[in-house]
């Protein structure tokens, strides 16, 4: 057996037996990648050790450890045969929560990748992703999060390949998640890690219009404590650099009215605003250049221009959600302006009249932003068992007024009525566009059930 592949079953030994006698050899790492010393062979035939593990290990396993043994034999230890079956392997070990050996055996694999296809291939990703989520599943937080940055190096680097697309994704929500967690009152160690309590100046620098983000940052001074807002402001807009690095890829292959794309810029839109919530008093070119650059795209086809005029009625509806609290607010006109072209180019897309009413003129009225659940019914609909009813107008710029309670359901408080009052009043709305006009006040009359829970105790 050779030096490489006895270097890779240690790991896997050591978990599975007692003790295990193997000669001592020099790996290829250990001597600066030289191939002679990690091929050198020793007296210990591969057979011996696999029949050592046999009763230990799966059948699948088995085959997979034999089927490396013959491609090494035959065709040596760096076949870019072997790629499949460590990877293969490695996920059993994965799923078993063999850790260590997972992780080995994906490290094995990339570097077989390295050697046929080059330093910072994009077929490195897969077993380097792989061998994040086995470091991470093992607690080695510290280790996949030093991974993670050659992930994120090979993804850009190679930004115009398809595959990338799915580690941008990744990364994005990854993000997220670490937010929800630190939201919710745990302390994450990417917290640390990423030392994103240290990011302030970079903050600084947002708010003055500068864009750049310093990811993995390598400064190490307040990374264990700090503000929190600069925590959460600091994860939203890494996870939307990275949702912006996946649609750019996707734009790039052409790939355009499809579902992917359609989910990334929802989730950019979601997180930007967000991360308005946060810092209500910034203008946000990032988000202006990423629109853009999405609705830049010429179509080719009436599905890609209803695509595209989708994408700008979102843009639109955020618009009007974050739009300054004053009666006229600066600049709306333009954002009307995007209404009506998103309405002109779904018509030409040859959306149907009906599908565009029930988009522009709604029986229920949409309450932004569009992406979350519309809690309104219509006063037809199959009567929950607590409601409240409820008539107002909406304006041009999306506002509420006149709101008036008009009915409720015995046992409804006055609390509840005040806080659905608020509700409204609070909230913005999508403008009503009637034949080519906004109206300003059109008369909505809604029913909003109340929560299981709350019916439950009237």
């Amino acid at each position: 057996m050779n030096c490489v592949t006895t270097h890779w079953f240690l790991p896997l030994m050591r978990s599975l037996l007692l003790a295990v006698v193997v000669m001592p050899c020099m790996t290829a790492a250990q001597n600066g990648g030289n191939s002679d010393a990690a091929n050198t062979p020793l007296d210990t035939p591969a057979n011996a050790l696999t029949v050592a593990l046999t009763d230990a290990l799966t059948d699948a396993q088995q085959q997979y450890l034999a089927l490396i043994d013959a491609i090494e034999l035959e065709q040596g230890v760096n076949a870019a045969e072997l790629i499949e079956p460590l990877t293969a392997l490695s996920r059993l070990y994965l799923e078993q929560g063999l850790y260590a050996e997972a992780s080995t055996g994906f490290d094995r694999a990339r570097g077989v990748v390295r050697v046929n296809s080059g330093f910072s291939s994009v077929q490195e990703l897969e077993p380097l992703r792989l061998q994040v989520k086995a470091e991470e599943a093992a607690g080695n937080f510290a280790a996949a999060w030093e991974l993670g940055k050659t992930v994120l190096m090979i993804a850009r680097e190679n930004s115009a390949d398809l595959a990338t697309h799915a580690v941008f994704t990744e990364f994005a929500d990854k993000r997220l998640a670490i937010l929800e967690q630190y939201r919710s009152g745990h302390f994450p160690p990417q917290i640390v890690l990423g030392c994103y309590y240290g990011k302030g100046k970079e903050i600084d620098s947002f708010m003055l219009g500068d864009s750049q983000i310093n990811l993995f940052s390598e400064t190490k001074q307040h990374c264990g404590s700090g503000d929190r807002p600069t925590v959460l402001i600091s994860l939203l807009r890494e996870a939307r650099t990275f949702q912006v690095a996946a649609i750019e890829t996707l734009l790039k292959n052409d790939i355009y009215a499809d579902q992917r794309l359609q989910q990334l810029v929802t989730g950019l839109l979601r997180t930007s605003d967000s991360l308005h919530r946060l810092m209500r008093t910034h203008n946000d070119p990032f988000l202006a250049l990423a629109m853009q650059r999405v609705l830049g795209y010429q179509p080719r086809d009436a599905a890609t221009l209803q695509q595209q005029a989708l994408f700008l009625l979102q843009l639109a509806d955020m618009n009007v959600n974050n739009a300054s609290s004053g009666t006229r607010p600066a600049g709306y006109d333009s954002v009307l302006a995007q209404y009506l072209k998103a309405h002109a180019q779904l018509s030409a897309a040859g959306m149907t009249p009906t599908a565009l009413d029930a988009i522009f003129t709604p029986a229920i009225p949409v309450m932004l932003p569009a992406y979350a659940d519309n809690p309104w019914v219509p006063l037809e609909a199959t009567a929950p068992a607590a409601y409240i009813d409820v008539e107002f107008d909406i304006s041009r710029y999306g506002r509420s007024e006149h709101i008036e309670i008009t009915s409720a359901t015995a046992g409804v408080t006055r609390a509840d009525k005040r806080a659905l009052v608020r509700l409204v009043k609070d909230n913005r709305f999508r403008p009503y566009l009637t034949d080519g006009q906004f109206a300003d006040g059109t008369h909505v009359v809604v029913r909003y059930p109340l929560a299981a829970d709350t019916a439950a105790a009237h």
